[in-house]
Protein backbone atom coordinates (compact mmCIF):
# COMPACT_ATOMS: atom_id res chain seq x y z
CA UNK A 1 0.00 0.00 0.00
CA UNK A 2 1.18 3.49 -0.92
CA UNK A 3 0.06 6.47 1.28
CA UNK A 4 1.89 10.03 1.54
CA UNK A 5 4.82 9.48 -0.96
CA UNK A 6 5.59 12.37 -3.50
CA UNK A 7 3.97 11.15 -7.14
CA UNK A 8 2.00 8.42 -5.53
CA UNK A 9 -1.15 6.66 -6.36
CA UNK A 10 -3.14 5.34 -3.33
CA UNK A 11 -4.54 2.82 -4.31
CA UNK A 12 -6.56 0.56 -1.16
CA UNK A 13 -10.16 1.61 0.14
CA UNK A 14 -10.67 1.76 4.20
CA UNK A 15 -13.10 2.47 6.74
CA UNK A 16 -11.78 6.21 6.60
CA UNK A 17 -11.67 7.24 3.12
CA UNK A 18 -11.88 5.34 -0.25
CA UNK A 19 -8.06 5.10 -1.01
CA UNK A 20 -9.25 8.19 -3.91
CA UNK A 21 -6.57 9.77 -6.16
CA UNK A 22 -7.16 13.05 -8.32
CA UNK A 23 -6.52 13.22 -12.14
CA UNK A 24 -7.48 16.81 -12.68
CA UNK A 25 -10.18 17.43 -11.28
CA UNK A 26 -11.92 14.40 -11.10
CA UNK A 27 -11.74 11.78 -7.76
CA UNK A 28 -10.98 8.34 -9.04
CA UNK A 29 -11.56 5.17 -6.48
CA UNK A 30 -8.92 2.60 -8.23
CA UNK A 31 -9.49 -0.17 -5.52
CA UNK A 32 -13.26 0.19 -5.67
CA UNK A 33 -13.85 1.05 -9.19
CA UNK A 34 -13.04 -1.20 -12.04
CA UNK A 35 -12.00 1.37 -14.76
CA UNK A 36 -10.21 2.87 -12.55
CA UNK A 37 -7.75 0.43 -11.35
CA UNK A 38 -7.40 -0.70 -14.73
CA UNK A 39 -6.74 3.38 -15.24
CA UNK A 40 -4.17 3.04 -12.84
CA UNK A 41 -2.02 0.21 -13.69
CA UNK A 42 -1.45 1.15 -16.83
CA UNK A 43 -0.91 4.79 -15.77
CA UNK A 44 1.70 3.55 -13.57
CA UNK A 45 3.71 1.60 -15.93
CA UNK A 46 3.78 4.02 -18.36
CA UNK A 47 4.77 7.09 -16.67
CA UNK A 48 6.85 4.96 -14.20
CA UNK A 49 4.92 5.73 -11.17
CA UNK A 50 4.84 3.85 -7.60
CA UNK A 51 2.54 1.60 -7.36
CA UNK A 52 1.38 -1.32 -9.54
CA UNK A 53 2.42 -1.82 -12.91
CA UNK A 54 0.94 -3.26 -15.66
CA UNK A 55 -0.27 -3.09 -19.35
CA UNK A 56 -2.91 -4.75 -21.46
CA UNK A 57 -1.52 -8.30 -23.34
CA UNK A 58 -2.31 -9.99 -26.16
CA UNK A 59 -1.61 -12.71 -26.87
CA UNK A 60 -1.97 -14.81 -24.08
CA UNK A 61 1.31 -16.48 -23.82
CA UNK A 62 2.65 -13.68 -21.48
CA UNK A 63 -0.23 -14.51 -18.47
CA UNK A 64 0.84 -15.66 -15.17
CA UNK A 65 -1.36 -16.12 -12.31
CA UNK A 66 -1.82 -13.05 -10.59
CA UNK A 67 -2.78 -11.10 -13.71
CA UNK A 68 -5.85 -9.36 -14.14
CA UNK A 69 -9.16 -10.84 -16.66
CA UNK A 70 -11.09 -7.60 -16.96
CA UNK A 71 -15.01 -8.58 -18.61
CA UNK A 72 -15.29 -6.01 -21.33
CA UNK A 73 -19.03 -5.73 -20.91
CA UNK A 74 -18.61 -5.73 -17.73
CA UNK A 75 -17.29 -3.60 -14.74
CA UNK A 76 -15.95 -6.61 -13.33
CA UNK A 77 -12.01 -8.05 -12.96
CA UNK A 78 -11.29 -11.66 -12.34
CA UNK A 79 -7.43 -12.89 -10.84
CA UNK A 80 -5.68 -15.93 -12.49
CA UNK A 81 -5.40 -18.59 -9.69
CA UNK A 82 -4.06 -21.36 -12.09
CA UNK A 83 -2.90 -22.16 -15.79
CA UNK A 84 -2.24 -25.31 -16.45
CA UNK A 85 -0.39 -26.80 -19.77
CA UNK A 86 -2.66 -29.52 -20.74
CA UNK A 87 -1.32 -29.45 -24.05
CA UNK A 88 1.95 -29.23 -22.42
CA UNK A 89 3.19 -26.55 -25.34
CA UNK A 90 4.56 -24.37 -23.42
CA UNK A 91 2.44 -21.76 -24.22
CA UNK A 92 -0.99 -20.04 -22.21
CA UNK A 93 -3.78 -21.23 -23.75
CA UNK A 94 -7.41 -19.77 -23.18
CA UNK A 95 -8.77 -22.94 -22.07
CA UNK A 96 -6.12 -23.74 -19.71
CA UNK A 97 -7.04 -20.15 -17.54
CA UNK A 98 -8.40 -20.49 -13.87
CA UNK A 99 -9.85 -17.18 -12.23
CA UNK A 100 -10.71 -16.56 -8.90
CA UNK A 101 -13.28 -13.77 -8.48
CA UNK A 102 -15.61 -12.31 -6.08
CA UNK A 103 -19.20 -10.56 -7.31
CA UNK A 104 -19.77 -13.89 -8.10
CA UNK A 105 -17.70 -15.97 -5.53
CA UNK A 106 -15.53 -18.26 -7.64
CA UNK A 107 -12.27 -20.15 -6.72
CA UNK A 108 -10.36 -21.33 -9.63
CA UNK A 109 -13.05 -22.22 -12.00
CA UNK A 110 -11.92 -22.35 -15.94
CA UNK A 111 -12.33 -19.36 -17.10
CA UNK A 112 -13.57 -20.94 -20.23
CA UNK A 113 -16.61 -22.91 -18.61
CA UNK A 114 -17.80 -19.21 -17.73
CA UNK A 115 -17.32 -18.19 -21.70
CA UNK A 116 -15.99 -19.76 -24.55
CA UNK A 117 -14.79 -16.55 -26.50
CA UNK A 118 -11.89 -15.27 -25.23
CA UNK A 119 -12.46 -12.33 -26.95
CA UNK A 120 -15.50 -11.44 -24.17
CA UNK A 121 -12.51 -10.25 -22.22
CA UNK A 122 -9.31 -8.43 -21.78
CA UNK A 123 -6.37 -9.28 -20.40
CA UNK A 124 -3.66 -7.25 -18.46
CA UNK A 125 0.12 -8.54 -17.21
CA UNK A 126 0.75 -7.10 -13.65
CA UNK A 127 4.52 -6.54 -14.69
CA UNK A 128 5.37 -5.27 -10.80
CA UNK A 129 5.13 -3.35 -7.74
CA UNK A 130 7.86 0.12 -7.81
CA UNK A 131 8.00 1.03 -4.09
CA UNK A 132 9.16 4.11 -2.65
CA UNK A 133 12.87 4.76 -3.10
Amino acid sequence: MVDNIENAITWWCDSVNFGSYPIGQTIKYCWTIVGDFIYMITQNNAHDKIGIHGSMVIPLTSLMIGDVVKVKTQSHIMIISDIIDYDRDGNVDYNEIYICSHTNNRKDVRLSSLNPYPGTFYFYCIWCFLGPS
